[in-house]
């Protein structure tokens, strides 16, 4: 099975149109009918809100589906997704270790507001998680 047909399997499911979903998970309804017709591979992020609005989890979206054909998505299923109050509950070391698996994996691309959205942090806080991160990849 194919991840675009679960996602409109879900979708369906919950009584959603493609507008509705789109308003309740900030995802454009162009970007979620790419996701629907498999144009397109929905990232963590956007797979994580789509999962929210179905009230599904992640690891029931994934179920049955062919991992190998979406090798961002697999560690999904293998792993405890956390929770953005989990994120912000952190130790420093912990958010630190956290990004790095994701970045490690292509899940994200350590961007600022990312950090500072979902980890709780200030911009210097953001800017210096970023540095420490880019001094571990280069030693």
């Amino acid at each position: 099975m194919y991840l675009h047909d679960v996602l409109i399997e879900k979708r369906k499911k919950s009584g959603l149109t493609i507008h509705e979903l789109s308003i309740i998970t900030r995802i454009s309804e162009k970007t979620l009918t790419l996701f629907e017709k498999g144009s397109a591979i929905p990232t963590l992020q956007a797979l994580m809100a789509i999962c929210r609005a179905t009230n599904t989890t992640p690891n029931d979206m994934l179920l049955g589906v062919s991992l190998e054909r979406y090798p961002k998505l697999a560690c999904i299923s293998k792993q405890r997704i956390t929770t953005n109050s989990n994120l912000k509950s952190m130790s420093w070391n912990e958010k630190v270790e956290y990004v790095k698996m994701l970045n490690t994996k292509g899940l994200l691309k350590p961007i600022t507001s990312y950090l500072q959205r979902n980890l709780g942090l200030n911009y210097q806080e953001a800017k210096l998680l970023l540095v420490e991160i880019e001094k571990n990849a280069n030693a």
